[in-house]
């Protein structure tokens, strides 16, 4: 996936870069774990990354389906949470949804599902729920 935006920058403007300091995820996208690991701390990041893409897509999605309209870094950067959301079923505004959609459609995510499905290596200490 190209990490450049239309501009030839990574990072389509402040408030975009300001998108990765959001960014925190493990990921597990073999399973599908409805409802697992719902910490209070869980929820409060649910609610902050989802406000964040509606935010984004509100502010600049006019001219596509991803956070800024077009890919960006910022979409690469989000993409394994989206699978996380899918992994743990997390109900989702329509706005994050349809982001996810977006996301899990691309043919680099549903390779990276597919190589990632294909592995048959646990490391427990990333996989509480294997």
């Amino acid at each position: 996936m190209s990490m450049n935006c239309d501009s030839g920058h990574p990072w389509p403007s402040p408030f975009g870069r300001a998108t990765r300091v959001q960014f925190r995820s493990k990921r597990n996208c073999r399973k599908h774990l409805p409802g697992k690991g719902r910490t209070p701390e869980v929820l409060k990041d649910i609610v902050r990354i989802t406000a964040l893409w509606n935010d984004c897509r509100a502010s600049f999605g006019r001219v596509g389906d991803f956070l800024f309209g077009r890919f960006s870094i910022a979409d690469a950067m989000y993409a394994p949470v989206a699978l996380r959301f899918v992994t743990y079923a997390v109900e989702l505004d329509p706005v994050s949804a349809a982001y996810v959609q977006t996301i899990t459609a691309m043919p680099a995510i549903q390779q990276w599902v597919a190589d990632a499905r294909a592995e048959t290596e646990v490391i427990p200490q990333f996989e509480p729920y294997a």
